[in-house]
C-alpha cells in the first residue's frame, strides 16, 4: 500500500504540474463583430471576444487565428475580468482601460493568420478583436489554447498528500520486524 500510494502520488504531481502550466485544452470559436462600426474610424467594422481566466491563478495560453480577409487583429491581456457589456458601452479608451484595468497588449498583427502565447492574470481576461476597413464585419476563426490551472493545483495538492502519506506509513514487513524484536534490557553493572 505504501508504495502505491507514493506512485500515485508522483502521478498527480506531474498531472497537476501539466495541467497548471502546459496550455493543452482547445477552445475553438467563431466570431464577426458585435457593433457595425468602429467607435473611433467612421470606415471600419471590428469583432471582439473575450477569454475570461482563473480567479485564482495565472493561465498560460496560446491563441491562433485566420480570417479570409485582411485584418488588423489585437489581442490584450487585463488584469480585471471583463464582460462583453462593459466593452459594448466603452465609446472612449478611457472606458475600455477603466473596464480593463492594468493590460497588456499581447498581440498587433496585420493580416490573415497569427499565433500568440502568453500569460493571462489570475482573475483577468483576454480580449482580442479583429478591425476591417470594409463595411461588411470580419470574420475571424480562433482557438485559445490553455492551461487548467486551478484542477492542476487540486491535483498537485492531492498527490503531495498521498506522497507524504505513502513516504510516512511503514510497510507491513517493518511493522512486523519492530514487533518481532525482542526488548532488551539495559545491561547491570
Amino acid at each position: 500500500m505504501r508504495a502505491g500510494l507514493v506512485v500515485v502520488g508522483v502521478i498527480l504531481l506531474i498531472l497537476g504540474a501539466v495541467l497548471w502550466f502546459v496550455p493543452l485544452i482547445p477552445s475553438s470559436d467563431n466570431f464577426s463583430a458585435s457593433t457595425s462600426d468602429c467607435p473611433t474610424a467612421p470606415n471600419c467594422t471590428f469583432a471582439y471576444n473575450i477569454y475570461t481566466a482563473s480567479p485564482l491563478v495565472p493561465t498560460y495560453a496560446k491563441l491562433t487565428w485566420s480570417s479570409p480577409e485582411v485584418v488588423t487583429f489585437v489581442a490584450v491581456t487585463c488584469t480585471k475580468s471583463v464582460t462583453s457589456e462593459e466593452l459594448d458601452s466603452a465609446n472612449t479608451s478611457a472606458e475600455v482601460e477603466a473596464a480593463c484595468g492594468t493590460n497588456s497588449t499581447v498581440g498587433n498583427t496585420t493580416g490573415t493568420s497569427g499565433s500568440y502565447s502568453f500569460t493571462i492574470p489570475a482573475g483577468g481576461s483576454l480580449v482580442f478583436l479583429a478591425v476591417t476597413g470594409s463595411s461588411t464585419p470580419p470574420t475571424v476563426t480562433s482557438t485559445l489554447t490553455g492551461t487548467e490551472p486551478f484542477l492542476g493545483l487540486i491535483l498537485l495538492v492531492l498527490g503531495i498528500l498521498l506522497l507524504i502519506l505513502g513516504v510516512a506509513l511503514k510497510s507491513k514487513r517493518q511493522k512486523a520486524e519492530a514487533i518481532a524484536a525482542p526488548v532488551t534490557s539495559p545491561a547491570r553493572p
